[in-house]
């Protein structure tokens, strides 16, 4: 195993030992309700908020949920091996769901087509998110021989916007575009930092000595959520876009983590591996 792979592997293990276990689940005015079976990850809401597309990992198969915000099936896209597809979508404000994948020990970043097939757009990249007018996608990305986040405009141009000796992953666009929130270690620790993407200045928003990462920005800009683990397991916080009224999510557990807000700012999608009764267990299998 070459030293990009196992950077990303390590990368990936804060997350990958709830990965095969968790539920997708929506909460709305203090109600939270399942919305998938077990081995569900990565939802994300259409730009519409008339879907919810997650996926299912099944032996070599990669499926593509397509379900209503009230759980109701859609349609289903089956991605076969070899790729398999890593906990990273994002869908494009014109309406084509983005992902990563791999194949083998390269990692690289799709779109699904018309036809349900995966079509390459990004070579050597993980963790894409599309700018709010579809212009630019900021990645995670290993090329620099350092976990990075780097921005792609309309024309392929490439800059990286992070630029830093530690780590530094899993980006989310302010509505305006200008801003994006990212996790990072440049602190010794994972915290949620802020970088401005005209200059490229970068701003720390969270100082605790659990790990702040998975951070998503609210669709009316005054808020991001994230997943922390600074009182034990994952669970999801709020705090304002400047840092500050950090709160636990009321409608939280522990074991949250990926996290998608409906375009109107009402709803939180997330996966959970919180515990469920036997039965709904064992329906949630089928």
């Amino acid at each position: 195993m070459n030293s990009r792979s196992l950077v990303l592997l390590l990368f990936f293990a804060q997350a990958s030992a709830h990965d095969l276990d968790g539920s997708v689940y929506c909460s709305r005015d203090g109600e939270t309700r399942r919305l998938s079976g077990f081995g569900a990850v990565a939802p994300v809401w259409s730009p519409d908020g008339e879907t919810i597309c997650y996926v299912q990992h099944t032996h070599d198969e990669n499926l593509f949920h397509f379900i209503t915000p009230a759980g109701e099936l859609l349609q289903t896209v089956l991605l076969p091996a070899p790729l398999t597809v890593a906990a990273d979508l994002t869908w494009h404000p014109a309406g084509e769901v983005t992902f990563a994948a791999s194949q083998g020990e390269s990692y690289d970043i799709y779109k699904l087509d018309s036809e349900g097939q995966a079509e390459l757009i990004m070579s050597d990249g993980i963790q894409p998110a599309w700018s709010p007018d579809g212009q630019s996608m900021a990645f995670t990305t290993y090329r620099d021989s350092n976990l990075e986040i780097y921005l792609a405009d309309h024309e392929g141009r490439l800059r990286n916007l992070s630029r830093h000796e530690s780590p530094d992953a899993r980006s989310s666009w302010s509505p305006d575009g200008t801003r994006i929130a990212f996790e990072s270690d440049r602190f010794g620790n994972p915290d949620i930092c802020v970088a401005e993407v005209a200059s490229g200045d970068i701003s720390r928003l969270t100082n605790h000595p659990g790990k702040d990462w998975n951070p998503a920005w609210s669709p009316d800009g005054r808020e991001i959520a994230f997943v922390s683990s600074r009182y034990g397991d994952n669970q999801i916080y709020i705090m304002n876009a400047d840092g500050t009224d950090v709160r636990r999510f009321p409608q939280g557990h522990a074991g949250d983590w990926q996290l998608s807000w409906s375009p109107d700012g009402k709803s939180l999608c997330f996966v959970s591996s919180r515990p469920e009764p036997f039965f709904d267990w064992l329906i949630g299998l089928f």
